[in-house]
């Protein structure tokens, strides 16, 4: 996905006020680059909204963490909150330590949306 829509307002969202209350900016920051790590990922042949390596599993919390640039149990901890606020899919993160974000589906760019409708796929875990 080369653009998704990120709103001006993103931080009045009452989740994301929530995150910047408990992790302040720099885990405001920290999330954006989390939706931009996955939304990168997203491209004909994988239409999905997680972040996953070619066969299908989860990337390893290690390599997220160094990309945060926080500790593994951080970046556990921060994950966690994001799933227990809606920011990232509970599901996906408590069953596998997947980062899946459905939102980006609704956010993402026209390019994916025509690829999306040519394909018939939807944006989904695997």
């Amino acid at each position: 996905m080369k653009w998704f829509k990120h709103f001006s307002r993103a931080g009045g969202n009452l989740d994301l006020l929530s995150l910047i209350s408990e992790h302040g900016f720099a885990g405001y920051g920290r999330y954006w680059r989390l939706v931009e790590i996955v939304a990168e990922e997203v491209r004909p042949g994988n239409l999905t909204c997680s972040l996953q390596k070619n066969d299908n599993s989860p990337v390893e919390v290690e390599l997220l963490s160094r990309e945060l640039r926080m500790s593994v149990k951080g970046t556990l901890k921060f994950c966690e909150w994001l799933s227990n606020h809606r920011l990232i899919d509970a599901e996906a993160w408590t069953s596998k330590q997947l980062i899946f974000i459905p939102k980006l589906k609704e956010l993402s760019d026209e390019y994916t949306k025509k690829l999306l409708a040519m394909s018939g796929e939807s944006l989904t875990k695997k």
